[in-house]
């Protein structure tokens, strides 16, 4: 009888190790994620480059409490008053059940629902927004993906604006929560301000950005600001192309008619890596400058002379320093 307790004892705790396993998030673990938004805002602590790390965590009963790191906000929109104390892009905090329910506080006093223990096709309701839409969560992906390396189980959770019990159109349907079994998230949204829409969507109609949050290798911590990858931006089949611009248009509304113009179209040929932070780089470029003539010979109308010349040339960058390329 001993031995039977015994076996069902350690079974049951053995499953709530597994439930317990699926985290979006983790204890001493920072991790970046690249974020694309259509236009800035203030709304926004960041745009690029997002880091997400625990502050610290408390026990509550037999539930965890974890506090996100501090940000900076503007407090009040058009004015230069900053919260240097606010809350992060996950919000201020998260408390996970021993069921593994994990529960984000946003921008609204609400709370964003997250079940990371769901099986596939399993629902719940996510969150609610200010006008009373509710925001429902379905796992529709299990599988493995290789993260730094390594195979791991991954989670894709869709979203479904619901208003009345029917199912409506939304921004955020097009948008996904993604976690992983060993690293948390691998893709999210800015939990802070989900599932109210920013102020720069409501107001321009822009769509968030489906890749909004997106988890970041881990060797980007080892990245250093400047550096670029020259493999990479000067592969062979890469095409540089910059407009310079001079002269008063005519049409302020209309900014390339009336402006003289050089364009220029760099297309890289080959690439040689010659030492660190130096390579060979050859190039096709071709140059195309547009004149307009304002001519009026004591008219009412103006007659506008407008030539376009054309030149190219292959040219090669021998041990280019960074700088100069």
């Amino acid at each position: 009888m001993r031995k039977s307790l015994l076996v069902i004892v350690l079974i049951i705790g053995a499953r709530c190790a597994s439930a317990q396993n699926w985290q979006t998030v983790r204890l001493k673990d920072t991790v970046f994620y690249s974020v694309r938004y259509p236009v800035s805002t203030y709304m926004l602590d960041s745009n690029l480059v997002r880091t997400m790390w625990v502050d610290s965590a408390n026990a509550v009963g037999v539930d965890s409490l974890f506090y996100f790191f501090r940000g900076i906000r503007i407090s009040t929109p058009f004015t230069g008053c900053q919260d240097t104390a606010a809350a992060s892009w996950l919000g201020s905090q998260m408390l996970r059940k021993p069921d593994g329910t994990e529960y984000y506080f946003n921008s609204g006093g609400d709370t964003v629902r997250f079940r990371t223990t769901a099986g596939l096709s399993e629902t719940w309701i996510l969150a609610k927004d200010a006008a009373g839409r509710t925001f429902q969560g379905t796992v529709t992906q299990l599988g493995m993906q290789s993260i730094e390396g390594v195979l791991d189980s991954v989670k894709t959770i869709s979203i479904q604006a619901i208003n009345g019990g029917v199912h409506v159109a939304d921004p955020y349907n097009t948008l996904v929560f993604q976690l992983s079994k060993s690293h948390g998230w691998l893709k999210t949204l800015d939990l802070h301000l989900f599932p109210n829409l920013p102020v720069y969507v409501s107001q321009q109609g822009l769509q968030p950005n489906p890749n909004q949050h997106q988890r970041l290798p881990r060797r980007f911590e080892t990245w250093v600001p400047g550096n670029v990858d020259l493999p990479w931006r000067f592969a062979p089949g890469n095409d540089f192309i910059t407009t310079y611009s001079h002269g008063v248009p005519m049409d302020q509304s209309l900014p390339d008619f009336g402006s003289n113009q050089v364009i220029a179209h760099d297309s890289v040929l080959t690439f040689t890596p010659l030492s660190v932070g130096k390579a060979a780089v050859t190039f096709f470029t071709r140059r195309f400058t547009r004149t307009w003539d304002w001519r009026n010979p004591g008219r009412l109308d103006t007659w506008i002379q407008h030539s376009l010349k054309h030149t190219f040339m292959s040219i090669l960058c021998l041990a280019c320093p960074v700088a100069a390329l």
